[in-house]
């Protein structure tokens, strides 16, 4: 009886080795594995992990819902935090589930009384916060508080030739800059972009690229 005690115990730590393996340091804080489920793994590169800069936990984009590349690539720009550690952006504490808002481009937290005005109830459809819906060039804004779903802001994230990332966020234009953008009309310092036959901005050309 002995020997099948001992045999079951060997089993069963075993078990737990697999399972302390799967969920390291280095493993999805939701699914405990390195690489994401396979029937969800398909929208980004297996090995991408995105970091909460509080708790260190990793999370799969696929795994925490996030399915747009701009908002995963936008995460990556700032120190980024998870559900459970984030907070509100304007007073900087958490709390008040209810009523704190996230920016469906950067996820970045905002209470509704934090906001100026303050929002009486959550806005329904998708929600940009203030960083997020302003053109980089023209400086046109929209009220942060209306329902932004029909807006066409365009985002412009550059490929990355890594495997593990989705390409790097740069800056949001508006539908109007973006084609100027498009058409290599922009400073690639400030990223502010300029009509075609325009006299009014004087801009030096490197004689290489003739940027």
């Amino acid at each position: 009886m002995k020997d099948e005690d001992n045999e079951e115990h060997s089993e069963e730590k075993e078990e737990t080795d697999e399972h302390t393996e799967e969920t390291n340091g280095e493993a999805c804080a939701h699914c405990h594995h390195e690489t994401p489920p396979d029937e969800i793994a398909d929208k980004f590169p297996p090995d991408l992990m995105l970091t909460c800069s509080s708790c260190k936990r990793h999370h799969h984009p696929a795994c925490i819902e996030f399915d747009n590349p701009v908002l995963v690539a936008k995460v990556q720009t700032y120190d980024w935090h998870c559900s459970n550690c984030k907070g509100c952006l304007i007073c900087a504490k958490a709390g008040n589930d209810d009523k704190l808002l996230f920016c469906d481009t950067c996820d970045r937290g905002y209470h509704t009384f934090c906001l100026k005005p303050p929002l009486s109830n959550l806005p329904e459809g998708s929600w940009l916060c203030e960083l997020c819906a302003v053109c980089i060039s023209c400086k046109k804004k929209e009220d942060r508080h209306k329902n932004l779903r029909g807006l066409n802001w365009k985002h412009i994230v550059l490929p990355s030739e890594e495997k593990q990332s989705v390409g790097t966020y740069m800056c949001t234009y508006c539908e109007n800059c973006e084609k100027h953008f498009n058409a290599d009309r922009f400073c690639p310092l400030c990223f502010g972009v300029y009509e075609e036959d325009s006299d009014d901005i004087a801009m030096a050309c490197c004689d290489k690229c003739d940027r």
